[in-house]
């Protein structure tokens, strides 16, 4: 019975397979035509300026037509590549988040539907309070606030298992973007306040004013660690990128 049961349930994935397969073959003439039209529609519009001298005109022509042959291989390889990891992905497992915690696994829905929400663009989220509660946060200039948000948000990404590639893209670029509003702009303007402080309060002896209280002054501690946080989240991310691409290959 278990052999009866067995042998019905795999033919029916045989033949999704099978046909998606065929659909793919079939279908190779006419991604073809498609390519072609969209490089006529590519050359047209680079091309479309009257006053173009003719040697440039021949020169984007035969660029574009190179540059074409790199696009439809690319665009067969991942295809091909895509439709073995879905033969493939068919015998595995989604990933179980059983054995974690209930609780970690309602927060973190929660933060990653608002945080990293699939429907919304940037200005669909700043009408979100709580996505609006948890940028503000990250833009806090005190040192490591930024770094612990974002190593609860990449371990919600890693765990449960395995991780997505364009999510840990994502993370990367979003991470270093607040870096860069966090510790660039934002500490720069309140870098520029002390100094202003220390100047208009403090004439006397501005540069005591400046070693107790200016930009940096005893936070050694605090900057070390929010330094040092930003290139090992990075790296753990591009870790677990690293191996998620090796297993593709492997699998290809």
């Amino acid at each position: 019975k278990a052999m009866a049961d067995s042998a019905a349930s795999s033919p029916p994935r045989r033949k999704s397979s099978k046909a998606k397969e065929e659909l793919f073959h079939i279908t190779t003439a006419l991604r073809g035509r498609l390519l072609d039209n969209l490089r006529n529609v590519v050359k047209s519009s680079m091309m479309a300026d009257p006053d173009m001298w003719e040697w440039v005109r021949c020169l984007v022509s035969a660029w574009v037509d190179q540059f074409w042959v790199d696009i439809e291989e690319e665009v067969e390889r991942n295809l091909a590549a895509t439709l073995t990891d879905q033969q493939e992905v068919v015998e595995e497992q989604a990933p179980s988040a059983t054995r974690l915690p209930r609780c970690w696994v309602k927060f973190r829905a929660f933060v990653l539907h608002h945080y990293l929400p699939h429907n919304k663009s940037i200005f669909g989220k700043f009408n979100d309070p709580a996505y609006c509660v948890m940028f503000l946060l990250t833009l806090i200039p005190v040192h490591g606030i930024r770094v612990l948000l974002f190593s609860v948000l990449l371990a919600m990404l890693i765990f449960p298992g395995p991780p997505d590639e364009y999510q840990l893209i994502n993370f990367i670029l979003l991470f270093k973007g607040m870096q860069f509003l966090t510790s660039g702009i934002v500490a720069t303007i309140l870098g520029a306040c002390k100094y202003y402080y220390c100047y208009a309060m403090q004439k006397d002896d501005v540069r005591l004013c400046i070693d107790l209280h200016g930009p940096g002054a005893a936070q050694g501690v605090g900057q070390g660690f929010d330094y040092l946080g930003s290139i090992v989240l990075v790296w753990i991310a591009f870790s677990y990128l690293r191996s998620k691409q090796r297993s593709t290959s492997q699998r290809t």
